[in-house]
Formats: C-alpha cells, sequence, structure tokens
C-alpha cells in the first residue's frame, strides 16, 4: 500500500522505488564537518532520489506522530532562541548529551515506529512496506546524521521519553527541553535540578528501543552567577538571552571587512548566516551595528 501510495503520487514506478530501497545505504556523498570542540562529524547526504523519498515520507508518514512541545529542535517554525528563552528565569541549568544520538536509532527501532505508526493511524502497512521504509530512511541499518527524514524520525520516537521526562519536571516545578540530542534541564534550586537529573539518567537506562547512553565528558552543571548557554546561545544573569560577546565581536570584525569589501566567499556567506541568526536572538544588537557603520545591517546583508 505504502510503496503503491508513494508511485501514485511520485509517478516513480514501484519496481525504481524497490531498487532505491535495495541499494539506499549505497546512495550516499561522505564528507566531514568540525565541531566545536575541534573533533571531525561525519555527515552521509543522500542522493536526490533518495532525498526526495525521505523527504515524502517524513512528511506524509512521520508527519502523523506527535512531537511533545518539549522537543525545540526541528520543529516548524521553531526559532533557536526558543529552547534557550524556556530556561532564561530559572538558577541552575544542566546540559546531558547523547552519545551517538542518530545511529543509536537502528532499524528495528525505526521499524517498531513505523508500524506503530501504522496502527495508530490505521494506514495498514504491510511488513513490506515497513521493510521499505525502513530501508530508506535508514544507511546500514541505522539512521543517517544528513538524511532529511532522520531528526523529525527521532523527534517522533523520542516522544514518549520527552514525556516521562517533562513530566517529572512539572512535578517539581522545572524545565526540560531537548534540543535532538541535547538535554537541558533548569530550576530555581540546585537540589531539584540535580534530582531531576537522577531521574533522567533512571529513564535512560531503562530506556531499550532505541538504546540510549549520556556522553559523560560533556555533561554540564551550571548556575545563573556563571555563563549559561543553550543550543549556542548565553543566558545571561539577568535572565536575558544573548548571542555572546565573542561573536559580537566576530560580527562587528565581518561587518567592517564587508563594508571596504574585504571578505573572502566563505566568509560573506558566514556573516549573512550569522545576521539572519541575530535577527531571530538579539535584533537590538544589530540597530547597535546599524548605527556605529551607518548602515541598515539587515538590508546591507542580502546583498552580501
Amino acid at each position: 500500500m505504502l510503496i503503491e501510495a508513494i508511485s501514485a503520487r511520485t509517478k516513480v514506478p514501484v519496481a525504481s522505488l524497490r531498487k532505491i530501497a535495495a541499494s539506499a545505504s549505497r546512495r550516499y556523498f561522505e564528507f566531514t564537518i568540525q565541531k566545536r570542540d575541534g573533533t571531525e562529524r561525519l555527515i552521509a547526504h543522500p542522493s536526490r532520489p533518495l532525498k526526495a523519498l525521505q523527504r515524502w515520507i517524513a512528511r506524509n508518514v512521520v508527519g502523523l506522530a506527535p512531537v511533545h512541545p518539549a522537543a525545540t529542535a526541528y520543529a516548524k517554525g521553531s526559532k533557536i532562541s526558543h529552547n534557550a528563552q524556556l530556561h532564561a528565569a530559572t538558577n541552575f541549568t544542566t546540559r546531558l548529551d547523547f552519545r551517538e544520538f542518530f545511529p543509536s536509532f537502528d532499524s528495528v527501532s525505526v521499524g517498531e515506529f513505523f508500524r506503530k505508526i501504522s496502527a495508530d493511524s490505521s494506514l495498514n502497512f504491510s511488513d513490506d512496506d515497513i521493510n521499505f521504509a525502513t530501508k530508506i530512511v535508514c544507511r546500514n541499518g541505522k539512521l543517517a546524521i544528513g538524511a532529511p527524514s532522520s531528526p523529525k524520525i527521532t523527534n517522533a520516537i523520542m516522544f514518549e521519553f520527552d514525556t516521562l521526562v517533562a513530566d517529572e519536571a512539572a512535578k517539581l516545578n522545572a524545565v526540560y527541553t531537548r534540543y535532538a540530542d541535547d538535554i537541558f534541564i533548569s530550576g530555581f534550586d540546585y537540589s531539584t535540578v540535580r534530582l531531576l537529573e537522577k531521574i533522567i539518567r533512571e529513564i535512560v537506562n531503562d530506556h531499550k528501543s532505541p538504546k540510549l547512553t549520556i556522553k559523560e565528558e560533556k555533561t554540564l552543571h551550571l548556575s545563573r552567577a556563571q555563563h549559561r548557554s543553550a543550543t549556542g546561545l548565553v543566558i545571561t544573569p539577568n535572565g536575558a538571552v544573548s548571542i555572546g560577546r565573542t561573536r559580537k565581536r566576530e560580527i562587528k570584525t565581518l561587518v567592517h571587512l564587508g563594508l571596504q569589501d574585504k571578505l573572502k566567499a566563505a566568509d560573506r556567506a558566514r556573516l549573512a548566516g550569522l545576521i539572519a541568526f541575530v535577527s531571530d536572538v538579539e535584533p537590538m544588537f544589530l540597530i547597535a551595528l546599524g548605527r556605529k557603520f551607518s548602515v541598515d545591517v539587515r538590508q546591507w546583508a542580502k546583498s552580501l
């Protein structure tokens, strides 16, 4: 039923769809990007036909599953600043990071997820449909970092986990959010945050599908008196959300060089992205920057 429905919508013959699924794991281009800690992350970018099928499944199948409001990444209309703002009023924040998050979702857990969607939405997927969908979205039996379907699938599969943790946080008058593989918990007193952290660790240990593990070396315990950050944003001691001094200095330097036409193509692209980011998070900084350089920074950035 699923394969036939995709064929009818996309005009791709069923035989061709099956061929793509059978060879899906080989239809990726690999490259690496450098992470903040200096290590490299492997990205597997799917071929155009495979990517189109992943997007179709993400939109028409995965989109039927609920996503918890605490999952603040990848949601339609969501802003990266939203996650940090939810924690801004609290006094203590702990960050926990999952190890190898996307690859933790293997074909077994993904297949179970598709089977549950089928039952809950009365889609009546056959075993063949579930096997097909799983092959399309997985690479070598795991979700791939780089596939457009992976973020939506992880958010949907994590619904029960997010619900459990969010309910526990509500009981403690604490805040819980999850931005992909990063968990942020905040509270008004240290003991509350540590208790919630203990509960989360117990839930993680009991979670069977997928089997998640916490990257202990990335765990951070921070207070209002310290430099608190969430999803790359700084939570100031007075409870405001900022892009931080380091990023502000970088933007000032890039704007100065850009106005003198001294930026390389890569730097122009980065500056345009940074300005779009700041427009969402801290627009007053752009206004101040415009006064300093006597230019409408947002309009000028569109020409970069």
